[in-house]
């Protein structure tokens, strides 16, 4: 369980068309949520760049940089969530789980592994 959540968000990047190249996704304002799956290449650069938040953590999910360095060692693994567009005040990248051929995860909300697919999500 975390304790450390922090109250007080990071001066995020504001450059939502050069997150979202690093993303894949297309750049959109407005009040839309859209989902990603992003390698540890793509997380070192939002990481980087200061769209992601090292310490951010979507609900009780781990932090940003917990699941980079778990990223940095199984790069085979994709971390997926979705991001908030401007102009909404919660403007952020958010981390949900990973994806991959196999892995365990004991405290996800949801989880699954079969032969070809590996999900987790916190709630």
């Amino acid at each position: 369980m975390k304790t450390n959540r922090r109250i007080i968000k990071w001066n995020l990047n504001q450059g939502h068309v050069r997150r979202a190249e690093f993303l894949g996704i297309e750049p959109q304002e407005g009040r839309k949520i859209q989902y990603f799956t992003a390698g540890v290449n793509q997380i070192k650069a939002l990481l980087e760049e200061k769209f992601l938040d090292p310490e951010e953590s979507q609900n009780s999910a781990p932090f940003a940089k917990e699941f980079y360095a778990f990223l940095q060692d199984h790069p085979v693994f994709l971390a997926h969530g979705y991001v908030v567009n401007h102009p909404r005040k919660d403007y952020q990248v958010a981390i949900e789980g990973l994806e991959g051929e196999s892995f365990s995860s004991e405290d996800a909300d949801e989880f699954s592994l079969t032969e070809n697919e590996a999900y987790s999500w916190w709630d």
